[in-house]
């Protein structure tokens, strides 16, 4: 944890939990990555241990810092997905999965509960200098609102408008999955530079071209 998010921190992170235990309801966020993916048996006994009302998994994406960070392969993260999705139906926690799109179609109990990567489809990210992006590991502004209404953008936005109509370029376009799981966008322009192309770490592979 430490050596992610800096010298001190999960003693501060562990402080905080101690003082919302028992008076307000806290979730515990952990991403998954090629240094800590043995850990997550431990992750859930912590988060039962300490009371959180839910354990959210994020998949690193190779944006920003996260490039320097060990990746796990597509195989990898199906294993991992599969057993987060075991871990799941035997805990009482409420477990999301994010940034992992595939969930929806490698999980048994995943399947319809998630609607594939959500950026610009039900969320955007506001920088704090206005500039507005479809997610926040999705490096690709679509406007600012320093220069035009939020709902303007929200509504007119090209690359917006392609994200929720779901204009997708290779094999996540023809996938009979597209509608509930998409791709990753953020890994899709990190690897090829295109928010529209294929997920590199999806391993489903669907016949035709283009």
């Amino acid at each position: 944890h430490d050596s992610m998010r800096g010298q001190g921190s999960f003693e501060r992170a562990m402080q905080g939990i101690k003082s919302l235990r028992g008076k307000v309801d806290f979730q515990i966020n952990h991403t998954m990555t090629g240094r800590n993916e043995s850990d997550l048996a431990s992750i859930f006994d912590l988060a039962e241990e300490t009371g959180a009302r839910a354990l959210h998994f994020f998949f690193l994406v190779a944006t920003g810092r996260g490039r320097e960070e060990d990746q796990l392969s597509g195989e990898r993260q199906e294993e991992i997905l599969r057993e987060i999705d075991r871990k799941r139906a035997e805990s009482s926690l409420e477990v999301q999965v994010t940034c992992a799109p595939q969930y929806a179609r490698t999980a048994p109990t995943g399947k319809g509960r998630a609607g594939g990567c959500l950026a610009g489809r039900s969320f955007v990210f506001v920088s704090r200098n206005g500039d507005v992006y479809p997610c926040g590991y999705l490096p690709l502004k679509v406007g600012s609102i320093r220069e035009k209404n939020f709902i303007d953008i929200w509504e007119n936005s090209p690359e917006l408008i392609a994200l929720r109509e779901r204009s997708l370029k290779g094999k996540c376009g023809r996938c009979s999955y597209v509608s509930i799981c998409g791709g990753c966008r953020a890994r899709s322009f990190a690897r090829t530079g295109d928010f529209l192309g294929p997920d590199p770490s999806c391993l489903l592979e669907v016949e035709g071209h283009g």
